[in-house]
């Protein structure tokens, strides 16, 4: 049995014929990112060591795969896409360890890949305690589901806390980096982001 199938059925209760080979490659493999490579020549500042694409980190304890990170990491940012781990290690809160990892690999390929500034945990819904551990990491913004603008998260907090949905950038001044030109938002009604910049993680 893989370590993915056994965090589907013991962390998320999911009923066994709805994990296939199949509906894995769907959920986690197949992807539309286009592979772009690192050249030794010429790259110095614009492409991580790694390339850009989509990437399985996996997690290993004496040879033992215990974890696998799927992220996308692109020119600003390294998405945290899903982890699934083997549920008999869950005392090792390999969710936090990965976080962690993963924002320090964002500080330390800044070296070779100059705009890579972010990183992103994804979908958050304020209401799902699955996903409180997110704003845990801080500084953070969410998107404004209305408007995508950042939006820290000490502002939107006490909003969501009141009621579900709420029109985040109603209640902070829009900043030069939370302009919707700058990229096009992702599909999620909020996302949480965390900033690993030299100038705001010390």
């Amino acid at each position: 049995e893989t370590s993915y199938r056994r965090y589907q059925l013991r962390v998320h209760d999911d009923i066994p014929e709805s994990i296939s080979e199949t509906s894995y490659k769907r959920f986690l493999v197949d992807t539309p990112l286009i592979e772009v490579l690192s050249s030794r020549d010429g790259d110095d500042g614009k492409v991580p060591h790694c390339g850009f694409g989509s990437f399985h980190q996996q997690y290993r304890v004496d040879d033992r795969l215990i974890a696998v990170g799927v992220i996308d990491i692109l020119p600003k940012c390294l998405s945290s896409k899903y982890l699934f781990w083997d549920p008999d290690f869950a005392s090792l809160s390999l969710g936090n360890y990965s976080a962690l990892q993963e924002i320090d690999w964002v500080k330390q390929n800044q070296a070779y890949c100059s705009t890579l500034e972010y990183y992103y945990l994804g979908y958050y819904i304020h209401s799902c305690n699955k996903m409180r551990y997110k704003a845990a990491y801080r500084p953070s913004e969410l998107l404004c589901p209305l408007r995508y603008q950042w939006v820290p998260f000490e502002v939107a907090k006490p909003l969501l806390d009141k009621k579900p949905y709420s029109v985040l950038s109603n209640y902070t001044k829009v900043s030069p980096s939370s302009s919707s030109s700058s990229s096009p938002p992702p599909q999620a009604s909020e996302t949480l982001a965390e900033s690993v910049s030299e100038h705001v993680i010390k």
